[in-house]
């Protein structure tokens, strides 16, 4: 947070600042200020496919679950044309609640063999979820645990 805040006073136009600003916020639910972190990366990126699967959790957490749902349809419907990084589905739908959502994207993250599914043990949000034997198997293929 501080690092974040430091990073932001010396260049408040930086786009993963932001971005990470929101997710911080979000993780500490705070989804208000989250949402306003995005909204400030959304304008200084918006064509970033990083920012609608954080948009989609943020919803989740403040309770507009028809925004996050709607945002969550239309990312999947485009999810191998417009890039949008798998794991971060994986997320927004932890936040939704969806576990089977969670899982599939988390399969289709470790196929893709995205760096971000090395962060399945430690992100916070995918917790309550550690002792299934699907995330365990996710975890033995991506060598998390032998």
């Amino acid at each position: 947070r501080e690092q974040l805040q430091f990073c932001l006073g010396r260049d408040p136009n930086w786009f993963l600042a932001r971005l990470e600003s929101g997710y911080v916020a979000l993780y500490d639910h705070r989804p208000s200020e989250s949402l306003d972190q995005l909204r400030y990366a959304t304008a200084l990126a918006p064509n970033s496919s990083m920012i609608q699967p954080a948009m989609a959790a943020a919803y989740a957490e403040a309770g507009q679950r028809g925004k996050a749902l709607a945002l969550m349809r239309r990312m999947e419907s485009q999810a191998s044309e417009a890039g949008y990084v798998r794991y971060h589905l994986a997320v927004a739908n932890a936040f939704l609640g969806d576990t089977d959502g969670v899982f599939y994207w988390l399969e289709r993250s470790v196929e893709a063999h995205e760096q971000q599914a090395l962060f399945i043990r430690i992100n916070p949000v995918f917790a309550p979820y550690q002792h299934d034997p699907r995330m365990l198997d996710l975890e033995r293929r991506t060598g998390l645990i032998p």
